[in-house]
């Protein structure tokens, strides 16, 4: 799976989160504190992944509006479109 991973230019942690995203976005975004919990990962490591994906451009994120905190995150296009292509 790793290697497949690989050969789309994710990692294993860049899926996870992408593939979270993708189930639980409902079109406003998922706050960040959703995928902490969906993950279980902390907070400083959601960080680190959402702005891993934004740097290349597989994601989007907003202040949450509900969380001063926090963040919503979506995916972008090209973000779709790697899920898609590494989806199993």
């Amino acid at each position: 799976m790793e290697a497949v991973m690989r050969g789309h230019g994710l990692t294993m942690g860049d899926f996870s989160a992408i593939a979270a995203i993708a189930r639980l976005d409902d079109g406003g975004g998922v706050p960040q504190v959703r995928l902490m919990q969906e993950l279980g990962l902390t907070s400083g490591t959601v960080s680190v992944r959402i702005n891993r994906l934004v740097q290349r451009g597989w994601a989007h994120s907003t202040p949450d509006p509900d969380d001063r905190r926090g963040s919503r995150v979506r995916l972008a296009p090209a973000g779709r479109r790697a899920f898609d292509r590494a989806a199993p």
